[in-house]
This record gives structure tokens, C-alpha cells and sequence, in this order.
């Protein structure tokens, strides 16, 4: 299987990471954070309309600020409508966003179960 990066370019950085080693992207005004599973971040000027243009569909806009990748997350917490990642950052959920993370889970969840099935 082909390894899937992601080219960032700072003013003074131009950065190559793994797509499935990226938790998910949090924005504040203009600038973009990446967050990856070994809990580094690295900080661009964009705006999170651009990255979402760029990522394959296993990654989903999770509230205005936030695009998570919904391979690394590690469980949903429904009372409190949030999302707990692989590197332990917590993350709010949209109300309007809410049901349709929970069917991604569901249906990853069937795919890797039919992985290991035909295994």
C-alpha cells in the first residue's frame, strides 16, 4: 500500500507528513494547526476551507474550528457530544455534525471487522 503525505508550506518551512499519522486540524483566525499521533503540532498560516479541499474522506469537519481524521479516533463520549483522539486530545462535536460521525465510526468499524474477516 502507497504511503499518503500531506506538503505544508510555512514562510519558513515546507513540511511533509503522513496523512495517518495526522490526529486532526484545529484553526484559530488564519492560523491552521496540525496535530499528529506523536502529539507534535506544527502551525501554518490557511484557512480550514483550503485543507479540507486537499484531505481523502477519512477526514471529516467535526465543528467550524476542527477536521479530524476518523481512523485515529479512539472513542466518542455522547453525553458530553465529544471526541476523544488517539493522542488523547479531546475535541467538541457539532449538534448538526453529531449523527453523522457516529455513522463514520459505525461504518469503520464494519470495514475493519471485514478486514479481519477475510483474513
Amino acid at each position: 500500500m502507497e504511503t499518503s503525505y500531506l506538503i505544508l508550506k510555512g514562510s519558513q518551512t515546507i513540511l511533509k507528513l503522513e496523512l495517518k499519522k495526522i490526529t486532526h486540524f484545529l484553526v484559530n483566525d488564519y492560523l491552521l494547526t496540525v496535530f499528529c499521533l506523536n502529539k507534535n503540532s506544527h502551525s501554518f498560516c490557511s484557512s480550514l476551507k483550503s485543507m479540507e479541499d486537499k484531505l481523502p474522506e477519512n477526514f471529516f469537519k467535526i465543528n467550524r474550528n476542527c477536521i479530524v481524521n476518523v481512523n485515529l479516533i479512539y472513542s466518542l463520549q455522547v453525553k458530553k457530544r465529544e471526541i476523544i483522539m488517539q493522542n488523547d486530545f479531546r475535541l467538541k462535536v457539532a449538534k448538526s455534525k453529531w449523527t453523522e460521525i457516529k455513522k463514520k465510526m459505525i461504518l469503520l468499524n464494519q470495514l475493519n471487522n471485514g478486514l479481519e474477516n477475510t483474513n
